[in-house]
């Protein structure tokens, strides 16, 4: 894999994502490891029943402020909007920081139970699959910069282990992303029905 200038595959590389909806939020799941980022671009449905993994990017061996301005250049060579938010490894203060301040938005620190979050993000496999894709959690297609060909069978690969992922063991990056990502926003969605519910 080639690395151009700071951008992987360089920008000539990034293809506009055809499955982005403007008009939909777009938020990331970030897990930053030891030395190396998982960032997931996700897109939930106008009415939430569905979410997207847009796009997968690992990147490694710089620093979480390096990391968030590559996430960056990626975001804006997608022809992505501007990002409402997203959610991150809490143990990491500092990386979310970065991330934030790079993007100008917040991104949390989402903590809870590692068993639940895997629950829920299999939960969401599930409801994919009973729906055939109607609702629950689906993965856009990726593009054709050999880069992201990469991250998105790394990621793939991850999910193929998933039923048997023991939680800190093996590859997990770009699942402990979604796991984050996932829990902020379900609780962050029962918080918004309740307010409109009264």
């Amino acid at each position: 894999m080639k690395i151009t200038g700071e951008l992987c595959c360089g920008d000539e590389g990034m293809l506009i994502d055809p499955y982005y909806s403007p008009e939909n939020s777009i938020y990331l799941g970030v897990d930053f490891g030891w030395k190396n980022n998982a960032i997931l671009w996700l897109q939930p449905s106008a009415d939430h029943e569905k979410l997207q993994v847009l796009y997968v990017h690992y990147q490694a061996f710089r620093t979480n402020e390096e990391n968030a301005k590559i996430a960056l250049k990626i975001h804006q060579a997608r022809g992505y909007g501007q990002l409402s938010g997203g959610a991150g490894d809490p143990s990491k203060p500092e990386a979310l920081r970065s991330y934030s301040q790079v993007f100008g938005v917040e991104i949390v620190g989402q903590s809870g139970r590692v068993d639940a979050g895997h629950e829920l993000v299999k939960q969401w496999l599930k409801a994919a699959t009973l729906t055939k894709g109607e609702s629950g959690l689906t993965f856009a297609k990726v593009g054709k910069c050999a880069c992201g060909e990469y991250c998105y069978r790394r990621f793939l690969g991850e999910f193929n282990l998933y039923r048997e992922h023991v939680p800190g063991t093996g590859p997990h990056h770009g699942l402990d992303g979604l796991r984050y990502f996932l829990t902020w926003w379900v609780g962050l969605n029962e918080v918004r029905r309740f307010l409109h519910s009264i």
